[in-house]
Parts: structure tokens; C-alpha cells; sequence
């Protein structure tokens, strides 16, 4: 079941608002395309996935900075998790993929005769590390929203949507 924004997850903001729609939208992704095993998209959305918390974290810091927000270092140590957590994952889904990869190269793919050599472009992840990879992007994401930006809410609320944008 996706990942659906709610009005009451807003943080005052809606740049960053919407950057945490967007958010929700690729850990979706990810775990749709961990569920049809294709190769290409998971390392796609994956990247994505990374790239974009990567810009988006500078995002937030920069205003919260700006506005001295008092919790910017609990919430900077938790974006050095995430990014973290998110790179043991890339390794993780790799390693999986390569094991994958290699076993039906050797034991299981064998290809008709004039079929290409290669391995199939879809592979079976199997059910636990789906379930693991989705669980911990779940937790990360809704925690990260739902209980450290949310504390901005008061400040940024208390600022207004107007003097934001010259922070953002």
C-alpha cells in the first residue's frame, strides 16, 4: 500500500511540503519497482531516491539555519542516518541483485538457441529483503516527517508563508 500524503503532516511550509509529497512519491516508487524485480527501475528510483534526499536535506538545513531553528542539529544528525541508512540499502539491493544475477546466469538461465546470453532483465528479490527495504523506508520517511520536521510547524507557521520564500 503506498505511502499517501495527509494535510496534517504539513510543516508550515509549502516548499518543503512539497518536497516531502515528492519524497513519498520515489519511496513508493522504490518499493513498487523492488516488487516487480525489474533491475533497471529499482536502481533507478533508488538513485533518485537518494539524489533527492540529498537536495532536499540541503533544503531544510538552509532554513532552518536561516531561521535558527533550535532542533537543526538533532534534525542535521538524522539526515546523516537517513543517507546513511539509504546508502547501506543501495549496497544491500546490489548485492541482492548481483546474487541474483549471477545464480540465474549459472544455474538457472539458459538461453534458447539464437536468445541472447544475457540474464533476464527481472529478477525475484526475495519476499524478506522486500519486506526489510520497505519497512526501513517506511520508518525513516514517516518518522523524519511526521516527528522531526514537524516540530518546524510552530516556527514556521509563526513566520509565514511569505517570509519563507526568502529563505527557501
Amino acid at each position: 500500500m503506498p505511502i499517501i500524503w495527509q494535510p496534517a503532516m504539513s510543516v508550515g511550509a509549502k516548499a518543503i511540503d512539497d518536497e516531502h509529497k515528492y519524497l513519498f512519491a520515489l519511496v513508493n516508487c522504490v518499493e513498487l519497482a523492488l516488487k516487480t524485480g525489474e533491475k533497471a527501475s529499482i536502481s533507478l528510483f533508488l538513485d533518485q531516491l537518494i539524489d533527492y534526499c540529498q537536495e532536499h536535506f540541503s533544503h531544510e538545513e538552509k532554513l532552518q539555519l536561516s531561521i535558527r531553528y533550535p532542533y537543526y542539529a538533532e534534525n542535521k544528525r538524522q539526515h546523516i542516518e537517513i543517507l546513511e541508512n539509504l546508502q547501506e540499502l543501495r549496497q544491500r539491493i546490489e548485492a541482492s541483485v548481483e546474487k541474483l544475477a549471477v545464480g540465474a546466469e549459472i544455474d538457472d538461465y539458459t538461453p534458447e538457441q539464437g536468445a541472447s546470453t544475457e540474464p533476464p532483465e527481472q529478477i525475484d528479490i526475495d519476499a524478506a529483503t522486500i519486506r526489510d527495504i520497505s519497512e526501513l523506508l517506511r520508518q525513516w520517511i514517516l518518522e523524519h516527517v511526521l516527528v522531526i520536521d514537524r516540530k518546524m510547524h510552530p516556527f514556521l507557521t509563526r513566520l509565514g508563508e511569505g517570509k519563507l520564500k526568502q529563505y527557501l
